[in-house]
């Protein structure tokens, strides 16, 4: 413990320089390794605009998250901590997160936006066609776009109203810093995280910490890889986190992995599940005696059937191994679990022998510009 009473990790200093060092060579490392700065660069962007994202969508009278993939699933982990946020500021309207291909892709006669609408729009690229083609879909009512986005020249930057800047450099594997980062606006933009660099400093420095507590997930990523099947779990904003994860472990370890919340893997998929298995179970909202309670059940469960269990939490878990989460509120354990769970994937990739830079179907085969109005 420090003198202040917060949790510490082990003492993560770097080992020899290998093919799997925190900042090795290869592109995830580096990428994942340079996710804190891109969270302050994020943070710094945002407090230097005079027209605070904050306040403009405070004024909304309604909400609606668009994404896809990595998108989706940052903006599916952030919207349980916005709803909160919200009902704090005693604002009462609807807040909606949703995939940007069911505004294009649903049934004609079906009111997708209306012209009081605030559109979040959240892509990497910004050239996404489901992405494009919902703002479109939701310019064409009146509704005000907002566009978080690394790519401030893509065509849904042109089209927004505003732009949420996500400066990352180049990212050319899975979305490690840009998700993180996008994730970090996303709160940055209810007030959930502090805007100005130095009141984000301890936020950016608990994220360095998971970076180099590397080891450590390397470690448990060793062991993931020869697991017959893989769930991620958690409740609320770690149900994101766990889709998220799962989409890590398809991108990067290349094998199947399924996202659930807890209670949906006990009243079903446990009834697969054997000792060649393992669960991530994930926990960012505060804690609560019968979350806590509900999760020391499942975890029991767990070892009934010898399935290996993950914890990516804040608290000791009451089995398993553990990878902490140092932040004491929510938002920056949310960014913390992205980092432990990208670690994980990471580690697991290079061990099963399956990790590669880039990505070769997404690459060659999946158009990411194509109209899709």
């Amino acid at each position: 413990m420090t003198d202040d009473g917060r949790q510490t990790r082990a003492a993560a200093a770097p080992g020899p320089r290998d093919d799997l060092a925190a900042d090795g060579p290869d592109e995830m490392g580096r990428e994942l390794a340079s996710g804190p700065a891109t969270v302050e660069a994020t943070l710094s962007a945002l407090a230097r605009r005079r027209d605070a994202p904050s306040t403009l969508i405070g004024k909304a009278r309604r909400v609606q998250v668009l994404g896809t993939g990595a998108s989706l699933a940052v903006a599916r982990c952030a919207e349980p901590l916005l709803r909160a946020s919200d009902r704090d500021a005693g604002r009462t309207r609807p807040l909606v997160v949703c995939e940007a291909s069911e505004a294009v892709m649903g049934p004609p006669d079906r009111e997708m936006f209306r012209p009081d609408d605030w559109v979040v729009a959240v892509s990497k690229s910004g050239v996404s066609p489901e992405i494009v083609g919902a703002s479109r879909r939701a310019l064409a009512v009146g509704a005000h776009v907002v566009a978080v986005t690394s790519n401030d020249t893509s065509l849904l930057a042109k089209l927004a109203h505003e732009v949420v800047p996500v400066p990352i450099g180049e990212e050319r594997g899975a979305a490690t810093k840009s998700a993180l980062g996008a994730l970090a606006a996303l709160l940055a933009m209810w007030d959930l995280v502090e805007r100005k660099v130095p009141g984000s400093r301890v936020l950016v420095r608990d994220l360095e910490s998971a970076v180099r507590d590397w080891e450590a997930a390397r470690t448990i990523g060793r062991e993931m890889a020869v697991a017959r099947r893989i769930w991620f779990a958690g409740f609320g904003a770690a149900c994101g986190a766990a889709e998220a994860g799962g989409l890590l472990w398809h991108e990067k370890v290349g094998r199947p992995a399924v996202h659930t919340t807890p209670s949906g893997f006990r009243h079903g998929p446990i009834e697969a599940a054997g000792s060649e298995d393992a669960i991530v179970l994930v926990e960012i909202d505060p804690p609560s005696p019968v979350r806590n309670e509900y999760m020391r059940l499942l975890s029991g469960e767990c070892q009934s059937v010898g399935v290996e269990q993950i914890w990516v939490s804040h608290e000791r878990p009451p089995a398993g191994r553990w990878l902490a989460l140092l932040a004491d509120e929510a938002p920056g354990r949310a960014l913390e679990a992205y980092v432990r769970l990208q670690q994980l994937a990471r580690g697991a990739a290079h061990a099963a022998g399956t990790y590669r830079d880039g990505f070769a179907v997404l690459g060659s085969v999946v158009r990411t510009s194509a109209a899709f109005e």
